[in-house]
């Protein structure tokens, strides 16, 4: 932290961005193929490679990183989701929601049914307040 720091007031806080995210990039791409060769991923089947989780997350992950690089810093705050990914009980409460997701869904549409309705009452109850554009 003491580095990042003093990179920032010498250097000033873009270079020392552009570094990190160069650092950045070059770490998770030997992570990626430190795990790929571990789990023998290069003697799979590219459509066993596609349908690995981890190894599409790291993917995505590098893809963004290099993204922040070469257009908008923007592409930084996308790989906050890594929090998401590494926390235990924040992967569960995703776990949760996604597992219900059709009864969320129904119920949101409920929601908006009975929205439409109550719309449809406070219409006719004060229409003598909403002006007509004649």
């Amino acid at each position: 932290m003491t580095v990042i720091l003093r990179l920032i007031c010498s250097a000033g806080p873009l270079p020392t961005m552009m570094l990190l995210g160069t650092a950045t990039v070059v770490l998770k791409g030997v992570h990626l193929l430190s795990i790929m060769g571990n789990a023998g991923t290069f003697l799979r089947s590219v459509r066993k490679i596609c349908t690995d989780t981890e190894i599409v997350y790291h993917v995505v992950h590098l893809i963004f990183c290099f993204l922040r690089l070469s257009t908008h810093s923007f592409f930084f705050s996308v790989l906050l989701f890594d929090v998401v990914y590494r926390e235990e009980t924040l992967l569960n409460v995703i776990r949760s929601v996604t597992r219900n997701g059709r009864s969320i869904v129904l119920t949101a549409v409920l929601a908006l049914i009975l929205l439409y309705m109550f719309s449809i009452i406070g219409y006719i109850s004060f229409m003598s307040l909403f002006r007509v554009p004649y």
